[in-house]
Order: C-alpha cells, then structure tokens, then sequence
C-alpha cells in the first residue's frame, strides 16, 4: 500500500488500520479479533467516551500524574509522546518542550 509507506515515512506510523501491505489490518486500540475454523472477526470490546465529564479535581488530577511519572521511572509505563516529537530534533526544541509540559502542573 503505497500511501501507507508514504504515511510511514513521513510520521513513523501508519494511521487507522492500515499497514504497509495491503492485505494486513492492524487491530486497533480496544479492538480483538477472534480466529475460529469458520474465519476471523474483529470486534470491539471497549469504546473511549470522550463526552465523560470526570469529576477529579485539580490535587486528584495531580496525583494520577506523579503516579504515572513514577510507573514511566520504573520502565512500567510507556512515556508520553506527541506526533511532533518525531519531527522535533533539535535538543533546544526538546528542552523547551520538556520545561512547558514541566509547568502545566
């Protein structure tokens, strides 16, 4: 799939369910699939409400971030990475990141 390598190349994954090869989909976050001798069948067992309103107040909201920073400290974790950081090369630029993700606690 030519516009999936384009997509690749350009920001080091590919969007959706595509791959490279056109015959492979890739299983999306909160999908499975399931292989039985009459075929396969992708479903989804969890769904993002994005529209949730939780109610955690700004000390909660803190809290749930010290504890990930730990879980990052600890390997147990993936840390945090936006698309542009692909693009983002240049160690100033990564500093100056780094000190304006530091500041919006």
């Amino acid at each position: 799939d030519y516009e999936s390598i384009i997509h690749y190349l350009n920001l080091d994954y590919t969007p959706h369910d595509k791959t490279v090869v056109t015959s492979i989909k890739k299983v999306l976050p909160g999908e499975l699939i399931k292989i039985t001798k009459n075929g396969i069948r992708k479903s989804k067992y969890w769904v993002p409400n994005f529209y949730q309103k939780d109610n955690l107040n700004k000390k909660e909201t803190l809290e749930n971030l010290d504890v990930i920073e730990k879980l990052q400290e600890l390997g147990l974790a993936v840390p945090s990475k936006f698309v542009t950081d692909s693009y983002a090369n240049n160690s100033n630029e990564n500093k100056k990141m780094d000190f304006i993700l530091r500041n919006l606690k």
